[in-house]
Parts: C-alpha cells; sequence; structure tokens
C-alpha cells in the first residue's frame, strides 16, 4: 500500500556489496527533498559479507531506511521483487549497491513525474571506471510524453541499450497492476522488465541526462569472464523475448519482428553452451524453448551447430544427457592445461 508522504521509494538488493554501500547510500542522502518524502529499502539476499551491519549502522541515523531479508538466496531479481512489493512509495527506483546517483536530483526527477503524471520516467547513464565517470553516450533525445510503445518503435537505436532498470523511476502502482516484476534468473533479468515496462506504459517521457552512475566492477558477476550462466540467462531472456513476440505480432508487426530478432540473438549466443549443459540446467531450457522450435527452425536465423541443434532437437538433448559430464571434464583438463602452461612459460 502506497503512503501519500512518500514520493519514491529507492530498493537495494544487495549480497557481497561492502566495499561500495555506503558510496550508493551517501549519495541518496545527499539529496534535496527532506527524507521523509522517500524511502530506502535494502534488500540482503544472504550476503556473507559485513554489508547488511553497515546497512543496520545506517538505520540508526535514518528512519527512513529499512532492511529486509531473504532467508535463502533468490537471487537479484528476486530481491528486487521482495522490495517492489514493499514499497510504499508513489515512484520507485531501482538501484545496485555497488552504483550511485547525481546529488540533488530528486527534486526535479519527482516533479517532472508528478507533473506529467507518468508511467515511467526514463534518463540516461555515466559509467564510473576506478572512480573516473564518463557520460555514456546520448541514447536519444528529450522526448514529449508519450506511450512507451511509440518511443520504442521510434528509436533510432537498439531498445536493447535501453534494458537498464537503473535508468528508470516508475510508478509503483503501474507496475504491480500490470504485475510487472523481475524474472527469476542470474542475469539479464531487467532487460526482459524494460522492455515489457516500457512498452506497456500508457505515459512515458525520456529526458537526455545522464543521472545514474553505473560504475564497471571487473568483479561483479555481469562484467566478469563469461561463464556458464552468461549464457544461460541468455537464453531464458531470449525466450522471454519470443513470449512478447507472440503476444504482440497481430498488433504491432514492426517492432514484433525487432523482438523477434533480439530474441532470436540472445538464444544464438547462448547455444554454444549447450552441450557442456548439467541435467538441471538442460531440463529447464528444453521446456523454455519447446514452445518455439517452429519459428525458431523457420527463422534461418541460426547456422552451424546451433542449426543442427535445434533441427533435430530431441537426439542432440538426448546424445548431451549422456555425454556433458564427460564433456565439461574434458573442458577443465583442458583449461588446466592451458593455465600451467602460461604459468609454465
Amino acid at each position: 500500500m502506497n503512503d501519500d508522504s512518500i514520493k519514491l521509494s529507492f530498493i537495494i538488493p544487495f549480497y557481497n556489496s561492502e566495499k561500495y554501500i555506503c558510496k550508493c547510500l551517501d549519495n541518496i542522502y545527499q539529496q534535496d527533498i527532506p527524507e521523509k518524502e522517500y524511502e530506502i529499502i535494502c534488500v540482503n539476499d544472504c550476503s556473507p559479507d559485513g554489508t547488511r551491519e553497515i546497512v543496520l549502522n545506517y538505520q540508526n541515523t535514518h528512519k527512513n531506511l529499512k532492511l529486509l531479508e531473504h532467508y535463502t538466496n533468490k537471487r537479484q531479481g528476486e530481491a528486487r521483487n521482495t522490495g517492489l512489493r514493499a514499497a510504499q512509495g508513489k515512484y520507485v527506483w531501482f538501484i545496485d549497491p555497488d552504483d550511485y546517483i547525481e546529488e540533488n536530483c530528486l527534486k526535479e526527477l519527482i516533479e517532472i513525474a508528478e507533473n506529467e503524471n507518468l508511467d515511467i520516467l526514463n534518463f540516461w547513464l555515466y559509467r564510473d571506471f576506478d572512480g573516473q565517470a564518463t557520460p555514456l553516450e546520448s541514447f536519444a533525445e528529450n522526448s514529449e510524453v508519450m506511450p512507451g510503445a511509440n518511443w520504442l518503435s521510434g528509436l533510432k537505436k537498439n531498445f536493447d541499450e535501453n534494458g537498464y532498470c537503473w535508468s528508470k523511476i516508475c510508478r509503483t502502482e503501474f507496475l504491480i497492476k500490470n504485475q510487472l516484476f523481475f524474472a527469476d534468473r542470474w542475469l539479464y533479468d531487467d532487460q526482459s522488465f524494460c522492455l515489457f515496462a516500457v512498452y506497456k506504459a500508457n505515459k512515458f517521457k525520456h529526458i537526455d541526462r545522464n543521472i545514474y552512475y553505473y560504475r564497471c566492477n571487473p568483479d561483479s558477476t555481469l562484467n566478469g569472464r563469461f561463464k556458464l550462466v552468461h549464457f544461460v540467462s541468455s537464453i531464458e531472456c531470449g525466450t522471454d523475448y519470443l513470449n512478447f513476440y507472440n503476444e504482440i505480432k497481430e498488433t504491432d508487426t514492426l517492432f514484433a519482428e525487432k523482438v523477434k530478432m533480439g530474441g532470436l540473438w540472445k538464444i544464438n549466443f547462448g547455444c554454444k553452451e549447450i552441450p557442456y549443459l548439467s541435467q538441471a540446467f538442460r531440463i529447464k531450457l528444453i521446456q523454455s524453448l519447446m514452445p518455439h522450435l517452429l519459428l525458431i527452425r523457420e527463422s534461418g536465423y541460426f547456422k552451424g551447430f546451433a542449426m543442427y541443434y535445434f533441427r533435430y532437437f530431441s537426439f542432440f538433448n538426448g546424445i548431451f544427457f549422456l555425454l556433458s559430464p564427460l564433456l565439461r571434464y574434458l573442458r577443465e583438463i583442458k583449461r588446466n592445461l592451458k593455465r600451467y602452461k602460461i604459468k609454465g612459460s
């Protein structure tokens, strides 16, 4: 239930974030509206480090900070959902704990959102490399208030580049009413969320300003070396896109085609890891891919291994169920030999 006195709810999921959480919270508290007009909801997703204790210390001096606890690790998307369900503000802003926002920006942003009665206010980002912030190249010009579907259709760039939940202030009631929650996956949960939310927004506005500081942390899951979760999450996100394509293809043919191609690209990216997937991963992906097999086969998009995999879907999955443990073992031997060779040289 929303509290009319609270204009905005910040939602910050955290896991192993003790190195950056102070900067994140300090910048939120360097704002030009009273603390009673916004709340900060921190969601502890079973973080094993000292982040929880830091948040508790901030609670001693800031009454508008709430700490919610997960007792099993549910990953970032579900942590955001937990915060969203608890939010009392008219609007919500999803913040990652290793990032931060522009000081003294809230008054203007909230005034724009409220005066225009927006579902979503969209803005842009800085990238922070070791404390050196660089504005990301402009994504789009200032827009009028319009349906989000119209804005997406008119974009000159790939709509996926706007797939950051941090670059948006969303009306809480709009998200809850439309069941716009984050998918349960390791990565890329915000890309699906952003596509669906912007498309369904009746009142959307983009301002060409860099407000959010995204820290390029090489230790994060997203920015590190590609791992299994990157490929699996990419396929899952791709099937989300194909589901959405089926939903809108009759009413918005041109944009639906863009969504379909985006989904096929994501699935293709994930295909390279398919021979090495564990049984649990494979069963989950088979279930998500099965409804789209005909579309995938007829698309003509896939080449090489991926093309044969989808053409002979049942056969290859049967083979990989048997061989994937051996393939993973052989690949690990190959990697260890490579590491030994590099170390020896």
